[in-house]
């Protein structure tokens, strides 16, 4: 089974609901956006949902870490016109389940990932010094994941309750990317 993960920019996570009852919406995937020398395509996910019994989401890839499925329609995932988008309602009854929606929130975790095997994908050489570009067209996958290192640089994290106060999700990122407190303290003083 193959993960990604690493630093993402274009996907949005979002957590939203009240304290009891929170919902974690995003992209664990997206679609024509080339990181590592990989790129996934619109399709690639398509047959693996309709054929899937059960696809969990985990914290971190950890199997052990149990979030959400799609066998107990705690986790809802599709392909949308930017990539696998996900919708999953942690139990917050567990320390995981609350654990991970303060970790979105507070901006410890800030991007997604995805388990997978490949079924097909297409390998072209770019250049004589072994620059290559693999294009990932079908996998099977097993799992999403809210991740500390995600894979693909076109990803952000937003938490809604924040955005809905006013606050810029993109300044938010930079601000604790250069662990700039004062600014972070600038954008957050009425939520903080």
């Amino acid at each position: 089974m193959e993960k990604r993960t690493y630093e993402l920019k274009s996907t949005e996570v979002r957590v939203e609901g009240d304290e009891d009852a929170p919902i974690i919406t995003g992209h664990a995937a997206i679609f024509n956006s080339e990181a590592h020398n990989e790129v996934i395509r619109k399709g690639a996910f398509t047959k693996t949902l309709k054929e899937s019994e059960n696809i969990r989401a985990l914290d971190n890839h950890d199997s052990g870490k149990p979030l959400a499925s799609t066998g107990n329609d705690t986790l809802a995932l599709e392909e949308d016109k930017t990539g696998l988008a996900f919708e999953m309602k942690p139990d917050t009854k567990t320390s995981m389940g609350r654990d991970a929606v303060q970790n979105i929130r507070s901006g410890l975790i800030t991007g997604m990932s995805f388990g997978f095997e490949t079924i097909q994908d297409k390998v072209t050489k770019r250049s004589d010094d072994g620059d290559y570009l693999r294009e990932l067209l079908e996998v099977r996958l097993f799992e999403v994941s809210p991740v500390t290192f995600p894979w693909y640089e076109d990803t952000d994290v937003t938490v809604k309750a924040l955005q809905d106060a006013g606050v810029d999700p993109l300044q938010f990122r930079e601000a604790l990317e250069q662990r700039d407190r004062a600014q972070v303290d600038g954008l957050f003083a009425p939520v903080w």
